[in-house]
């Protein structure tokens, strides 16, 4: 009959015409599903005897996963705008800020291995009390850095660093087990929600990237990062608006990449500027004002 023979041939067509890129792909997808390394098998085979960090890793980047999903459904879940409220540094608070903020709190309480909880939305540093639910570690992060773009689906991101209390484990942490230089940290990173969602976190030797496969819920390694040896694209990345209150030698150091070929390239979320930075080379500068 007509319908079956054309039927056929549309068969045919979309066979002989899709049918070897559509396959290529998948199969190249499947083979860097099954065959590269996840975030959770880079922490458990690095882990030389730390479990405890293992576990407070695990929690991190279940953190990341629950707010990569909160921000891809912002917009149909009405998680835009404000939150009639403001953090401790006196920034207008976002919906999303507070999801995000008791999306890490709860996660890093739960891992049971955390003395001291410091977050850009909390007024005070969390205190983990109970002995039987706290470790050794203490966690300072922004949930959500940059949320101030959210609204306009800008890239943001959330920044942490790790580390190991000093004061007695049988006693509650102090603010003075965090209030340290950061070449005491034992860990840090952040992660970026935008186009895909990424981690990058480093325990002070080497720095890895990893991408969220949403399909199966695993950041799939992607590289480690180096900076350009020879620094990279000539680019600066500074909140320019702010420019007169900067001290001279700031305002003179911008000038000179002016005067000397730099770009500049500013998205006003830290994480995708330092990101940038950190993949393409250049300089990212955040002065006082």
């Amino acid at each position: 009959p007509k319908q079956t023979l054309h039927s056929q041939l549309a068969m045919a067509v979309s066979e002989g015409m899709m049918k070897p890129a559509v396959v290529g792909i998948q199969e190249g997808m499947m083979k860097n599903r099954t065959s590269s390394m996840t975030m959770t098998q880079y922490i458990v085979e690095s882990d030389t005897g730390d479990h405890l960090l293992s576990l407070l890793m695990n929690s991190v980047q279940h953190a990341c996963k629950v707010c990569a999903n909160a921000i891809k459904k912002a917009g149909p879940c009405d998680l835009y705008g404000l939150a009639n409220t403001q953090n401790a540094t006196g920034d207008e608070v976002k919906k999303l800020d507070v999801i995000a903020n008791t999306v890490w709190v709860d996660c890093l309480r739960s891992s049971g291995v955390c003395a001291l909880l410091v977050s850009e939305e909390e007024e005070e540093p969390i205190v983990i009390e109970d002995a039987n639910k706290r470790g050794p570690f203490c966690v300072a992060f922004d949930p959500l850095d940059g949320s101030s773009n959210i609204d306009c689906n800008v890239s943001v991101g959330s920044i942490f660093s790790v580390y190991r209390r000093k004061s007695p484990e049988d006693t509650i942490a102090t603010v003075d087990d965090i209030l340290r230089p950061g070449t005491e940290c034992i860990a840090a990173g952040y992660s970026m929600f935008g186009a895909a969602t990424e981690i990058v976190f480093t325990y002070g030797a080497g720095v890895l990237r990893f991408a969220l496969d949403p399909a199966i819920g695993e950041f799939i390694y992607v590289d480690t990062m180096t900076l350009p040896e020879d620094g990279g694209k000539k680019i600066y990345s500074a909140n320019e608006g702010n420019c007169k209150s900067w001290d001279q030698p700031i305002k003179d150091f911008v000038h000179t990449c002016k005067t000397s070929g730099y770009a500049a390239r500013y998205v006003g979320s830290m994480v995708s500027d330092v990101h940038r930075t950190l993949l393409y080379g250049g300089g990212f500068l955040y002065p006082a004002d």
